[in-house]
């Protein structure tokens, strides 16, 4: 649950291999390891109070005097056995800890490498690196053999010691009290008790010692599990950003009263603003080690403003901010919280986010197109959505199994081709119908035939108020925006609005900042940052013919 509100930074150091083991492993290794064996040390010490109470009251039931002497020798193993054991623990606790920290790290990076090698196969097989892959991973499972044999051993080694110590005793007292017996000072029903005795002590202290080493011998999970669900969230400044926007859009609509607009047109009139946007974005190397390095890139935008209701182009350069201004403006990274900053989407407006890659759950495809609509809505009907996919060309046998009894639930990222994803991605967009719509590139992977067709119905979802919605409705809807980034000359040529992002001249790139973060480790080494400052332009339709397409993009 902790993940899904990580920030940026945060689900970065993160990855599924982590998660998995966290969840799988290292709590349950705390539940049946950890805490269940403390039940059982209570079970044992009160066994060993009761070894106690019977050498002091042994002596008084027999009717015979017992001697200092005596009552010391048989308390001794009461403060012996656990002498020795915490210092036993003292000196075995760190070597076992170290040992544990490495077969836990070598385990984590092998299911890494594991993640690494089946999702990248194809890659791998094409360019003929099978058996290199082969040899790599059998040299990381020689090291994970060698760190989990290490832990082994010592793991032996902490389960003896305490039975040695005890033998050792038990054969000091045979031989110190057995000659009192040969002498007749001692009975040899007390000697024998005693034995009995401190035999049972001992192995009630060496269960004691086994639970304790095997509890604090997940100390490492339990500072992975910790630094996990304690690590930073967005929640705060999800909950700040929201409250600003309201506190924007309840200015924008006093002022309108005051200026005295009617009712139903000032929640239309409030445009989309952004000024002064700087945010920090986070990424991660993939590497084979614990240690990876986190790249942190810090962006500046200037000021843009446009109104509801249009479909509006963003453009610019690769690496200018064209990605990440959209993704600030469908909320999906959060700018730093300045006071002369503004992202301004009105809060009653409900906005969707739609990156360039495809992402499916498994499910049916009347599950997967209608991930955004709420149940029993009616944009979800079965009627809408059979629509919109055939408005896109997709193939009449996933038009005819939407919303059909007995669809399979299929995972469609390995059976879909790459159109049809595509396809699905901008159909599952249209059906959600957002009065927001900020979507990446979504001509980039079709022909020129159906980026016109796409092109062509995101300028109906901006003009109708939607797609495949009833006419007779369309002035009780609100208006719906589209904001898009695109390197096709026709999906500018259809934007109401053309924005370009291009560098500051009066601003360079400053330093660079690479964060060296361990999954195993809390230390953080900091060095320099990225820090690019841009500017947005407002490209008029007049002047795009005039200018070539390399300046735009």
């Amino acid at each position: 649950n902790a993940f899904l509100y990580f920030d940026d930074a945060s689900r970065t150091e993160v990855n599924a291999g982590v998660l998995v083991e966290a969840m799988t492993h290292d709590t349950e290794a705390l539940i049946k390891v950890g805490y269940q064996q403390f039940l059982g040390v209570f079970e044992t010490v009160g066994k060993i109070l009761c070894c106690i109470v019977f050498q002091l009251v042994a002596p008084l039931v027999s009717g015979r005097h017992a001697s200092i002497g005596y009552m010391l020798l048989s308390l001794l193993p009461m403060v012996l056995f656990p002498l020795c054991m915490l210092i036993l623990l003292y000196l075995r606790l760190d070597r076992t800890k170290k040992a544990l920290q490495e077969q836990m790290t070598e385990q984590r990076v092998l299911m890494q490498e594991v993640h690494h090698y089946v999702d990248n196969f194809r890659l791998f097989a094409d360019f003929g690196r099978r058996q290199w892959v082969i040899d790599c991973h059998r040299e990381r499972v020689s090291r994970f053999n060698a760190a989990d044999k290490a832990l082994t051993q010592i793991f032996i080694n902490n389960e003896y010691l305490m039975s040695w110590l005890m033998y050792l005793f038990l054969a000091a007292y045979i031989l110190f009290d057995g000659l009192a017996v040969i002498q007749g000072i001692t009975r040899p029903g007390i000697f024998l008790t005693c034995l009995r005795v401190f035999t049972q002590v001992g192995a009630l202290w060496d269960k004691v010692y086994g639970a304790t080493v095997q509890a604090f011998s997940n100390a490492p999970a339990l500072e992975v599990i910790t630094n996990i669900i304690n690590k930073p969230t967005d929640m705060r400044q999800r909950m700040r950003w929201s409250r600003a926007q309201h506190e924007r859009t309840q200015a924008a609509i006093q002022k309108f009263q005051e200026e005295g607009r009617k009712p139903h047109q000032m929640l239309h009139d409030i445009p989309i603003t952004v000024l002064n946007l700087n945010v920090r974005l986070c990424s991660l190397g993939v590497g084979k080690c614990s240690n990876q390095a986190v790249r942190s890139t810090c962006m500046s935008f200037g000021s843009m403003s446009f109104k509801q209701g249009q479909l509006v182009a963003l453009v610019g350069k690769r690496g200018m901010g064209k990605s990440t201004l959209l993704r600030i403006l469908g909320g999906a990274t959060l700018p730093e919280a300045q006071e002369d900053s503004v992202c301004l989407i009105p809060s009653h407006l409900r906005c969707l986010h739609v990156p360039d890659e495809a992402m499916f759950t498994e499910g049916t495809l009347y599950e997967v197109l209608t991930m955004g609509v709420a149940p029993g809505h009616p944009d979800g009907k079965v009627e809408r959505v059979r629509k919109i996919c055939e408005r896109l060309s997709l193939p009449k046998s996933m038009t005819d199994a939407i919303g059909a009894e007995g669809s399979p639930s299929v995972s469609w990222s390995e059976t879909l081709s790459s159109t049809e994803k595509h396809m699905v991605v901008i159909a599952r967009a249209l059906i959600a119908n957002p009065e927001v719509l900020c979507i990446h590139k979504p001509t980039l992977h079709v022909n020129d035939t159906s980026a016109k067709m796409i092109i062509a119905l995101l300028r109906e979802f901006v003009d109708q108020r939607g797609v495949c919605l009833p006419p007779n409705t369309m002035h009780l809807r609100l208006p719906r925006t589209c904001i898009l980034t695109t390197t096709r000359a026709s999906s500018m040529s259809q934007a109401d609005e053309v924005f370009r992002i291009q560098a500051r001249s009066d601003q360079g790139v400053a330093e660079q900042r690479l964060i060296l973060a361990s999954h195993s480790s809390a230390t953080v080494q900091t060095e320099p940052t990225v820090e690019a400052r841009n500017s947005i332009q407002t490209v008029h339709l007049s002047e795009m013919e005039d200018m070539a397409l390399d300046e735009l993009c």
